[in-house]
């Protein structure tokens, strides 16, 4: 008895220990969270709250009055953003964490990219185009080749291998083979395959 309830004991503790790394999963990252919501501010034209998360690097690069010409430029250009398509979180060595945001506009597909410094600051911004999924490759349509009922080779195969007459000198099998390749060739011929060899 105690031994099942010892047992029943370890399979619980292992069950809740294979569930815990699976509990990330179901959570939001905390900079996707936050790229979110700057993304948010700058559609809404709230550029001194976007400002005011930048670090020294970005404060110094990217002041306010440019940082709302870049996106009334992205905005005049693309239209409104309509939605996020897909998110992703890369993390550097160097405790840099960017977000890639692939968002649909009005007229196109932009991707922003949004970098957190480890004071969870804005070190960096980049738009550019989205690039679309590559379209599958779909075979070339051939007029060469047609579709055509197996039932006809298999009907010659069988001919072939239930031939009981055997040429002097020759064995069963050669003289079966040599009857399913005169066959073959023949059912070839009568369906254009002329080049087969």
């Amino acid at each position: 008895m105690n031994l099942r309830r010892l047992a029943y004991g370890l399979v619980l503790v292992a069950i809740l220990g294979m569930a815990r790394p699976y509990a990330g999963y179901t959570q939001e990252s905390p900079a996707i969270g936050h790229a979110t919501r700057v993304l948010d501010l700058l559609e809404a034209g709230k550029f001194e709250e976007v400002a005011a998360e930048f670090n020294a690097k970005m404060v110094a690069a990217l002041p306010v009055s440019r940082l709302r010409d870049v996106w009334t430029t992205v905005s005049r250009q693309a239209g409104a953003r309509t939605s996020i398509i897909r998110q992703r979180v890369v993390t550097q060595a160097t405790g840099i964490v960017t977000v890639v945001n692939v968002c649909q506009f009005e007229k196109a597909a932009l991707t922003v990219m949004l970098s957190f410094d480890p004071e969870n600051k804005i070190a960096g911004m980049n738009i550019t185009p989205s690039t679309p999924p590559a379209a599958p490759n779909a075979a070339p349509a051939s007029t060469r080749f047609t579709e055509e009922p197996i039932a006809d080779v298999l009907h010659l195969l069988q001919r072939s291998w239930t031939s009981s007459t055997i040429r002097s000198g020759q064995s069963a099998f050669e003289y079966q083979g040599y009857l399913f390749y005169q066959r073959l060739n023949h059912f070839l011929d009568q369906h254009g395959f002329d080049d087969f060899v």
